[in-house]
């Protein structure tokens, strides 16, 4: 676990895109969050989105967001997508492979 912080600690000071994988309830979020926290968007959004809970057909709309009327019974505002919410800082897609 020392080597597995340590590792964090260094990727945490880049801007890169960092994949974590492993068994489902392991702590990657916790150790996105720990990134996030060690990094230099620690003052920035950490968005944790469980892909898995959002329906096949939403998924494109809830990550990208959508204009007024783009499609029946869609938000007459329109509505920002998890990405635009999470700009500058970090999203951690939970359950992504679902």
């Amino acid at each position: 676990m020392e080597e597995i912080i340590h590792r964090l600690k260094r990727y945490s000071d880049s801007d890169v895109t960092i994949l974590l994988t492993g068994e489902s309830g392991t702590g990657k979020e916790v150790l996105a969050n720990y990134i996030q926290q060690n990094s230099q968007r620690r003052n920035e959004v950490f968005l944790s989105i469980n892909c898995a809970a959002i329906p096949n057909e939403l998924i494109e709309s809830e990550l990208f967001g959508y204009v007024k009327g783009a499609f029946t019974g869609a938000s007459r505002e329109g509505k920002a997508g998890i990405f635009e919410l999470a700009d500058g800082g970090t999203i951690f897609l939970d359950e992504v492979g679902e």
